[in-house]
């Protein structure tokens, strides 16, 4: 076997002293197999951004909105052909958080909405969320929170879903 591949990041971020802060963020992977039993290479490449505004002392509200590219080239082996050369997915994302202190430095309440579109599965999702913290004393909390999350097949899993069988493996 032969496994290959880079990755980088890059990101800037601004923070300010009232506790507002902005971020962007991007990055690039890919990697490589070589092995009789498969051949393929994957790469990644987004970009993200973030900002977190504090209204005031016990209000914080954050967004975020991104895009991610994923993409899969498949060959053939001596014991595996593909029915696809090249798998692609492209993902678009966006959500928000709002935080507020009910009581202070004892009771925090928050709740968001994630959306999510991605483009091989044509599916497009919308998961809220809630959170209850409880700060009984400085090293102990007790928290409650609700999710919800739609999943899509990384387009890896769908590369081994491609894969053709009845290939007649030679002898050694």
């Amino acid at each position: 076997e032969l496994l290959r591949g880079a990755s980088a990041q890059a990101k800037w971020t601004r923070n300010f002293s009232d506790g507002t802060a902005h971020s962007v963020r991007s990055w690039i992977t890919y990697s490589d197999l070589d092995a009789p039993y498969a051949a393929f290479g994957m790469s990644t490449a987004g970009i993200e951004a973030r900002s977190r505004i504090r209204w005031n002392d016990s209000h914080t509200v954050s967004f975020n909105l991104g895009g991610a590219y994923d993409q899969e080239h498949t060959r053939a082996t001596p014991t595996s052909d593909w029915t696809k050369d090249f798998i692609h997915n492209f993902a678009l994302y966006a959500g928000f958080q709002d935080e507020c202190i009910l009581i202070d430095d004892n009771l925090t309440a928050s709740w968001g909405l994630d959306f999510r579109h991605d483009d091989k599965s044509q599916i497009s999702a919308v998961s809220p969320n809630a959170r209850l913290i409880w700060q009984l004393q400085e090293t102990d909390r007790i928290w409650a929170s609700f999710s919800q999350a739609k999943r899509t097949t990384p387009v890896s899993l769908s590369v081994i879903k491609s894969l053709r069988s009845g290939k007649r493996i030679g002898p050694p």
